[in-house]
């Protein structure tokens, strides 16, 4: 999944931008609980977060699952160091990053958790 997004991303930021790596997330109500109907399922948004040495790049995407790893445009950067990481455990952890709080999937923890916590970020598997 990485190596389609990152060279997508990086050909959305400045010449010269290396990223480290990329992941994709989900904002809105918790996606386990959209069964309970079709509609929730819009009410949330895909976005693709991108991580480049000090600092944190987030995306966004299309509205469909489809689309959801094809970058349309930066929605803002994030200082590395202002990102507080919670426990990643359970099946969907939310992460709050900027503005926004986002749905990290089980999937993506042995991403997330060494690109934006460091060594010490705990993972329950």
């Amino acid at each position: 999944m990485t190596s389609t997004i990152i060279p997508a991303c990086t050909a959305l930021l400045p010449a010269g931008t290396r990223l480290d790596c990329a992941f994709t997330a989900q904002t809105g109500i918790k996606p386990t609980w959209r069964f309970l109907s079709y509609w929730l399922m819009f009410l949330g948004q895909h976005r693709i977060v991108a991580v480049s040495g000090d600092t944190v790049h987030v995306f966004r995407t299309g509205r469909t699952i489809f689309s959801a790893t094809k970058p349309k445009s930066l929605a803002y950067t994030v200082a590395r160091s202002e990102v507080m990481l919670p426990r990643l455990q359970g099946s969907w952890t939310r992460v709050p990053l900027g503005p926004e709080r986002m749905w990290v999937s089980r999937r993506a923890y042995s991403i997330v958790g060494p690109a934006l916590g460091g060594a010490t970020a705990a993972v329950d598997a």
